[in-house]
């Protein structure tokens, strides 16, 4: 989705804590927005950051035990070529 794309709106009844929509509302007036903006902003940062865990998870799992014995003898000689070729360098 295009962030600035057109998108169709709905009305829609929630139920939240007064606490929580009192501080909403004071964001809302403070920043110059409405509050129903400032609860669509804040379930849009959810929504995105859920999908992210979810991405993250599967990531995860597609690589999780891929790492064989090959992988280690050759992430060995790796690490033993980078503490060779740092061995003359000075770290400034």
């Amino acid at each position: 989705m295009v962030e600035n794309e057109a998108m169709a709106e709905i009305k829609t009844s929630i139920s939240i804590d007064q606490d929580l929509f009192e501080e909403a509302d004071a964001l809302a007036k403070e920043i110059g927005i409405s509050c129903s903006r400032v609860v669509a902003l804040a379930l849009a940062d959810f929504m995105r950051r859920t999908r992210n865990k979810k991405l993250q998870a599967q990531i995860n799992a597609a690589y999780a035990g891929a790492f064989d014995a090959g992988d280690a003898a050759n992430l060995g000689i790796i690490r033993s070529h980078q503490r060779k070729s740092g061995e003359d360098e000075e770290w400034k």
